[in-house]
C-alpha cells in the first residue's frame, strides 16, 4: 500500500467528473459504503490538474463532517482494492473549505450526498 500523504486542497484545478464503466462500479460501491459512515457528507470522483503533475489525475474528493478520518481512508482503500489491482492507486483529498468544494461543484456533481 502506498503511504498516505496530505494534499493541499488549493493546489489543484478541478477539470470535471471521471466517468467510465470501472468508475461507475467504484462510485456505486463507495456510495453504498458511505451510507454507513456518518462522517462523510459528500463525495466526488473528479479529474484534477496540478502544476506538480504533467497529466491530470483522478481523485476522490470527500467533504467530511468534522475533518479527515483515517477510518474513512481505510474503508475507501478496502473498497478500491477489491476492484483494482495492487499497482493501481487512488488519490484522496478531504475538502475542508467551502470555497474549494464550490470550485469543484462548478464542474462536477457529487456521486454521494448524505444531505440529499
Amino acid at each position: 500500500m502506498r503511504p498516505i500523504r496530505p494534499y493541499r486542497d488549493d493546489a489543484f484545478v478541478f477539470l470535471g467528473p471521471q466517468a467510465g464503466p470501472a468508475e461507475n462500479v467504484l462510485i456505486s460501491r463507495l456510495a453504498q459504503a458511505f451510507t454507513e459512515v456518518p462522517t462523510v457528507k459528500r463525495a466526488y470522483l473528479a479529474r484534477v490538474a496540478s502544476s506538480a503533475q504533467a497529466e491530470p489525475r483522478v481523485m476522490l474528493c470527500i467533504v467530511p463532517d468534522g475533518g479527515p478520518s483515517k477510518s474513512v481512508l481505510a474503508d475507501v482503500a478496502r473498497t478500491f482494492a477489491r476492484l483494482f489491482n495492487t499497482e493501481t492507486f487512488l488519490d484522496i483529498m478531504f475538502l475542508e473549505e467551502e470555497r474549494v468544494e464550490s470550485d469543484l461543484r462548478r464542474v462536477c456533481s457529487p456521486f454521494y450526498d448524505r444531505t440529499a
